[in-house]
């Protein structure tokens, strides 16, 4: 009888489906976020959040079991309870179209996977970075969730909670170094340059860019190129300026999109781009050089600056609503924070 049961003990594992734990946002998986947040756990009130993680996150549909949350990394935390609720939906469209008015975030597969109770939050003695996902939340019902281009919603509401600090890891604000390739700035004083003021480059924000070094009041230029080496229109890239008048000058990208303006009495031309509002451009380089009108420079009378590239490394395609109490109907919307989560998938 004892073999039996393990034979089928064994059969029935066989047949369950393997359950997978998956990182939200995945590049977080083995890394540090750059920010954090004591909302919903760490406020010690009542409060509401949900929270949305965009479908670019998702390979594809999927039940879900269960969910985690990790702390800050070197941070602990006492044990606390907390009484609370949580359901999981689908929402029409990316975060993008995530709205500050809570009911029309949760689709018409909301599901309560775990419903209203007190919960023990265990404590964490020893800080770790990044942090284990401790704080989990097994459901009591699975969620399916569609994938089709609809985020996933975690909607928390903590009806009561013990005093006490939980400082959830998350994103916030990333850094987008300037990265230059291609033949250096010609000119005087030094060569016409150019430089990217945002640090951090963002979808749906507006990028600085400054050509510099131009001579005061002179017609300036801006490229953006897709290339930054190889061949472009027969050419090999950087190109050299010598053919056309502008020895020592080159050109290092291909000239895709042009913006055009003058100098300032500095010599500064400062150009705003906006950046599209699609999650999808993060991870995208923008590559980008400037020339301006120098009569006396050469026989082609304009310089060329070195050239750049910067990365739109956010915002991360997670979003927040969230409200001090739980009666309230709308809350605070924020696009690119929400707390680094594991779910888990079969």
């Amino acid at each position: 009888m004892a073999c039996i049961r393990v034979l089928v003990s064994i059969g029935l594992a066989a047949a369950l489906p393997a359950q997978t734990p998956r990182v939200l946002p995945p590049s977080f998986a083995a890394a540090e976020a750059s920010g954090s947040t004591n909302v919903p756990f760490g406020r010690s009130t009542p409060m509401r959040a949900q929270h949305a993680y965009d479908a670019l996150l998702f390979a594809a549909p999927a039940t879900m079991q269960a969910l985690a949350f990790r702390l800050e990394g070197g941070t602990t935390m006492p044990a606390k309870q907390i009484e609370c609720e949580l359901r999981l939906a689908s929402m029409a469209g990316g975060i993008t179209w995530i709205q500050s008015e809570f009911a029309r975030n949760l689709g018409a597969d909301a599901t309560v996977v775990v419903s209203r109770r007190v919960l023990d939050l265990p404590a964490l003695g020893t800080g770790q970075t990044p942090s284990p996902f401790h704080l989990r939340f097994p459901f009591e019902q699975s969620f399916a969730y569609p994938h089709a281009g609809r985020a996933l919603v975690v909607d928390v509401t903590v009806h009561a909670q013990q005093p006490g600090v939980v400082t959830l890891d998350a994103p916030y604000l990333c850094a987008s170094p300037q990265v230059g390739f291609g033949a250096p700035g010609c000119g005087p004083n030094g060569g016409l340059r150019v430089a990217s003021l945002s640090g951090s480059v963002l979808w749906g924000r507006a990028w600085v860019v400054q050509v510099l070094n131009a001579v005061p009041q002179a017609q300036t230029a801006l490229f953006l190129g897709t290339l930054e080496g190889g061949s472009w229109n027969g050419w090999t890239l950087p190109i050299d300026l010598g053919v056309v008048g502008a020895p020592g000058c080159s050109l290092s990208t291909d000239p895709v999109y042009l913006l055009s303006r003058a100098a300032d009495a500095l010599g500064r031309a400062e150009y705003q781009i906006g950046i599209p509002s699609i999650p999808g451009l993060q991870g995208g380089w923008l590559r980008f050089q400037g020339v301006a009108q120098d009569a006396g420079a050469n026989a082609l009378g304009w310089v060329a600056s070195d050239a750049g590239k910067v990365q739109i490394c956010g915002w991360e395609a997670v979003a927040r609503v969230y409200a001090p109490g739980v009666t309230a109907t709308v809350g605070s919307r924020e696009l690119g924070v929400a707390p680094v989560m594991e779910v888990t998938v079969r």
